[in-house]
């Protein structure tokens, strides 16, 4: 994976949102941790010379970039954390389609939406809210209280997804890149930024 050979992202991160990007935690930000990322993170690439990779160079140069911007501005941070908890709770409400129309949910089956929850990002309250809401909507069946089958997921060790490996399109055209904003589906405001 790119990211991974290019920035030094964990082997199983495929679309990166911008705290992965500068390999950051989202709760314990300061903007000098983010500046001295973002620094790391543009020496890395400035220093590979490498043809094979120059265009997506430039592309994550720009992710970078977005990344300082939104994350140092408290307004657009705001912004892009609840872009980032829609996208997840969207991913989360289609997983759950095919157990809603079971019409009972068990324990080891709301443990593993509740592991999934929490590797979209969503924490384990936010989680167990949704189901709860999508259950009661749905008029489906709990076969344990929600608190069990949380416990369950906070024991479970979630397997490790395998890396996506992106493949060149039919008739060798390339595979475009999508920027974070565009995955994340949220506008972040322009500001005039001092490089």
């Amino acid at each position: 994976d790119r990211y991974h050979e290019l920035l030094g992202l964990a082997p199983d991160v495929s679309s990166p949102n911008l705290f992965q990007l500068l390999n950051v935690d989202s709760e314990q930000l300061t903007e000098e941790q983010i500046e001295e990322r973002f620094k790391e993170q543009m020496s890395k690439l400035q220093k590979n010379r490498s043809p094979k990779h120059k265009e997506f160079i430039e592309y994550l140069k720009g992710e970078l970039k977005t990344a300082r911007r939104t994350l140092t501005d408290q307004n657009a941070l705001d912004e892009y954390k609840e872009g980032l908890k829609r996208n997840a709770t969207r991913r989360l409400e289609r997983t759950m389609k095919p157990v809603l129309a079971e019409g009972r949910l068990s324990e080891r089956g709301e443990a593993a939406l509740i592991e999934e929850a929490v590797r979209l990002g969503l924490s384990q309250e936010e989680a167990t809210a949704i189901i709860t809401e999508a259950l009661g909507a749905a008029h489906v069946k709990r076969d344990a209280p929600p608190a069990a089958a949380a416990h369950q997921a906070s024991r479970a060790a979630a397997p490790t997804p395998a890396p996506v490996v992106p493949t060149p399109a039919p008739g060798g055209t390339k595979r475009t890149e999508r920027s974070v904003q565009e995955r994340v589906e949220i506008r972040i405001p322009k500001t005039r930024e001092a490089t």
